[in-house]
Order: structure tokens, then sequence, then C-alpha cells
């Protein structure tokens, strides 16, 4: 019954972590668009009192900032996947060993 028990927890510490990852996905994207509406913001301000050689480099930073976030989000989005499909294949094998498990006491029972 103990070992019910541990491999309960232990699926639930798996749901959790997979919401843990999405929850942390969800944060990267605030992170992003943060990110991308400071980029916004600089760029209004440069885009009023420089000239046409501060307008280069305006687009330029706005593009590094954009690939930037997009980077960030990329790898948030990969590595949530990651952690989610982790999880997910601990929880199956959890729950093949929980119903191996109930299948042997139910034959010990019936023995």
């Amino acid at each position: 019954m103990k070992l019910l028990s541990d491999r309960e927890v232990k699926i639930k510490e798996g749901v959790e972590n997979a919401e843990k990852a999405e929850k942390a996905l969800d944060e990267a994207d605030d992170k992003r668009k943060e990110i991308v509406s400071e980029a916004h913001k600089e760029a209004e301000t440069i885009a009023q009192n420089a000239n046409a050689y501060a307008d280069e480099k305006l687009a330029q930073k706005a593009k590094e900032a954009e690939a930037k976030a997009e980077t960030i989000i990329k790898n948030a989005e990969t590595r949530g996947e990651e952690i989610k499909e982790q999880i997910q294949k601990d929880s199956e094998a959890e729950i093949a060993k929980l119903a191996v498990l109930a299948a042997e006491k139910v034959l010990k029972e019936k023995a």
C-alpha cells in the first residue's frame, strides 16, 4: 500500500512539474512582451530626437531586441516542451507500474 502511495506522490509531483513548466513558459512570454514593449518605447524616443544616422541605429537595435526576445521565447518553449514530455513519460511509466502492482495484488488476493 505504501508503494502505491509513493507512486501517487510521484505522479502528483509529475503533474505539478508540468504545471510549473507551463507557468515558466507563460512567464517567458510575459518577459518577451516586456522586452518588446521596452524596445518600442526606446525606438519612439530615439526616432523623435534622431537624425537619419540615429534612425538607422534604431532599426538595428529594434531588430536585435526582437531577435533576442524571439530567441528567449523559443528556448523557453523548447525547454518547456522537453520538461512536459519528460514529465508525461515519467507519469506514464508510473501509471504502468501502478497498474502492474494493482494486478499483482489482485492476483495474490485471489490465490
